[in-house]
C-alpha cells in the first residue's frame, strides 16, 4: 500500500477532528469555565487556566500544521517549506505538561478534553516524524556524493 496516498487523507481526517475538539473546548469553556473554576480552591483554579492554555495550544498546533499539510498538497507550498523548522508542531514540553495529580482535581469535561487534544497532538507528531523522516531519507539519497544515488541515476540515463 502506499502511504503517499494514504497520508492527505489521514492528515485532513486529524485536521477535522483538531477542528471540532476546537470548536467543543470552546463551546465548553464558553458555557462551563465560570462556574466549574469556582468550585475549585484558587491553586487548582490556577491549573485550570493552565490546562484551559494547554489544550487550546495542542490544537492550535494540530490546526495550523494540518493547514500546512493541506497548502503542500494543493502545491500552494514546497515539501521543504512545509517541513521547515518554523511549520512544525511545537511547544513540547508545555503541550506534553499536563500534571495528572493536579488533573484529578479538574472538572470530568476538562480532563477529557485534556486526554482527546492529547491523544490528537500526539498522532499529530507521530505524522510528522513520518514526514520528516522520509523526507530525509530522500535527501540522502539526493545527495551527488552518495553512492547508491550515483549508481541509481546512471541506471536511470541507461535506460
Amino acid at each position: 500500500m502506499n502511504t503517499a496516498a494514504i497520508k492527505p487523507r489521514v492528515v485532513d481526517q486529524l485536521h477535522q477532528e483538531a477542528v471540532a475538539l476546537a470548536e467543543e473546548s470552546r463551546a465548553y469553556f464558553a458555557r462551563c469555565s465560570k462556574s466549574d473554576r469556582a468550585t475549585l480552591q484558587p491553586i487548582d483554579r490556577v491549573v485550570y487556566t493552565a490546562e484551559s492554555l494547554r489544550i487550546s495550544t495542542r490544537l492550535m498546533h494540530v490546526i495550523s500544521w494540518g493547514l500546512v499539510r493541506k497548502a503542500v498538497e494543493n502545491g500552494e507550498m514546497s515539501e521543504r517549506e512545509g517541513l521547515s523548522p518554523q511549520r512544525q508542531i511545537d511547544d513540547l514540553d508545555l503541550c506534553h505538561g499536563s500534571d495528572p495529580r493536579s488533573l484529578r482535581k479538574m472538572p470530568r469535561s476538562l480532563i477529557v478534553l485534556t486526554h482527546q487534544s492529547l491523544k490528537i497532538y500526539k498522532r499529530a507528531l507521530r505524522l510528522q516524524d513520518e514526514l520528516l523522516g522520509a523526507n530525509e531519507s530522500k535527501e540522502a539519497l539526493e545527495k551527488p556524493d552518495n553512492p547508491v544515488a550515483a549508481m541509481l541515476r546512471d541506471l536511470e540515463t541507461a535506460m
